[in-house]
């Protein structure tokens, strides 16, 4: 059986809306599914003792704004900031989502983009981003820094600087449109996420909005996992399997049985702190399936996962 999901979030009446969908374009005869994310590091020569930075002083970094890393609570030492050329879908992410309207100002350019780890390793002072797959754990003359209070992972959705990774085809053509089944398959985005956050087979995870205001306020979480057939007498129930609540690369949130009886059949009703969770149940046959889901405040997510036991 193979694993599939939908995901949607509503107010308390439910109204879904759709997963991972192929999306096409009239007359166009293309189709695109996205398979994943790709996080931009910010990366510093090793020098700087700064562990992260807001999205606000990264763009008065690069706006010309600050120029020494004493006014950020470093050590007196000049800024020097590294931008990959232009053309680059790189600077363009990083534009729309960190400088928006601010022009860039004193950054060197480093072409190709990978040279922006060297450039960046040889240089004191120096801070520049890169692809998130660009990085290598064993480099330790660049550090990654956290951007708004979180740094840039294979599990973390709410990482402030990221784009969508799409499959561009034209279907109708059988091995390749078993391949882009392959790709969003739990399988496929075990490989994905070898160098990218994946998506699961739920769809794209919008991140929350850097620009809202934290919340106090709690959100749901309803997971319809396959179910498994119990007979209690002479009548037949089918109470949902459990699961787990991850948040980032391991941290364990929450173990929901997701039934309170063997004659429960409704999923558990979970509070949760506004954030991207990851969701992890087994399917009949014991593989492991893992979904994403956003929580957000006064709203309830539904994650319903593929077929079950009736």
């Amino acid at each position: 059986m193979a694993a599939r999901g939908r995901s949607s979030q509503v107010p308390p009446i439910s109204q879904a809306s759709p997963g991972n969908q192929a999306r096409r374009w009239p007359g166009a005869e293309l189709a695109a599914v996205m398979i994943g994310r790709d996080a931009l590091a910010v990366i510093v020569n090793d020098g700087i003792a700064l562990e992260g930075l807001s999205s606000h002083a990264l763009r008065q970094i690069y706006g010309g704004e600050l120029t020494d890393w004493a006014s950020l609570g470093g050590d007196p030492l000049p800024i020097r900031p590294f931008l990959v050329d232009k053309g680059s879908a790189t600077r363009d992410v990083f534009r729309a989502q960190i400088m928006g309207e601010t022009p860039y100002a004193a950054a060197e350019i480093a072409a190709p983009d990978s040279a922006i780890l060297d450039r960046v390793a040889e240089t004191p002072g120096a801070i520049g981003f890169i692809s998130f797959a660009f990085l290598d754990p064993t480099n330790e003359r660049v550090r990654a820094l956290k951007i708004d209070g979180r740094a840039p992972s294979l599990y973390d959705y709410e990482y402030p600087i990221a784009r969508p990774l799409y499959l561009l085809w034209r279907p109708g053509t059988p091995g390749v449109d078993r391949f882009v089944q392959w790709a969003t398959s739990s399988a496929g985005q075990a490989i994905v996420r070898h160098h990218y956050p994946g998506v699961g087979v739920l769809g794209s995870v919008d991140p929350l909005d850097r620009d809202t205001a934290p919340s106090e306020e709690l959100g749901t979480l309803v997971v319809y996992t396959p179910t498994f057939k119990v007979n209690d007498g002479d009548i037949e129930y089918f109470p949902h399997r459990p699961y787990e609540v991850i948040r980032g690369a391991d941290e364990l949130v929450e173990r929901v049985r997701n039934h309170r009886g063997v004659n429960d059949e409704n999923p558990t009703h979970l509070s949760l702190k506004p954030g991207v969770y990851r969701v992890r149940t087994h399917d009949e046959r014991g593989k492991t399936l893992e979904f994403y889901a956003t929580i957000r405040p006064g709203l309830t997510t539904e994650l319903r996962f593929g077929e079950d036991d009736r």
